[in-house]
């Protein structure tokens, strides 16, 4: 919401964010193709009495089982949050400087053996394995749709 983002319904009860994006004068397709090139990975999704097509929509879904699986708290939220507006605002102008900070971020949080030795996360290994697919990417997406555009890891 600092950001400039409408969340739908004033806001959320759980692990689901819907998004409209409108007031940036660009589609939930663009953002989430946008997104998409810096590793941060959403859905598209159409809002309530939304103008768009279907296939376009004025919104994302954003949800968080999949990096708090990883282990990230407030803080990386915060710093995703600040990532998605940048994006938002002027995707060619920070396009380079976000990815690598994505990619910076998910190098402290590790998935795959290293966090399975840990004990972080609540996923059965197999599970774990089996829908996580790339080690630099934040997934943001509600579903289950390995691999995604950027390999993302993906929810349980």
């Amino acid at each position: 919401v600092k950001q400039g983002f409408r969340l739908v319904a004033g806001g959320t009860d759980n692990h689901l964010m819907l998004v409209d994006v409108r007031n940036f004068h660009i589609t939930g397709k663009e953002f989430e193709h946008r997104l998409d090139e810096v590793q941060i990975t959403v859905n598209k999704n159409a809002i309530p009495n939304d103008p768009e097509k279907p296939f376009v929509t004025s919104g994302i879904r954003v949800g968080t089982p999949a990096v708090t699986s990883r282990g990230f708290k407030e803080p990386e939220m915060v710093k995703i949050a600040a990532w998605m507006g940048q994006v938002a605002r002027d995707f060619e102008g920070c396009k380079d400087q976000v990815r690598s900070e994505v990619n910076a971020l998910c190098q402290q949080f590790p998935i795959y053996e290293e966090n399975l030795k840990k004990g972080s996360g609540s996923v059965e290994p197999e599970r774990f394995f089996q829908n996580s697919c790339n080690t630099s990417s934040i997934n943001l997406r509600t579903s289950v749709c390995c691999p995604g555009p950027a390999g993302a890891l993906i929810p349980s």
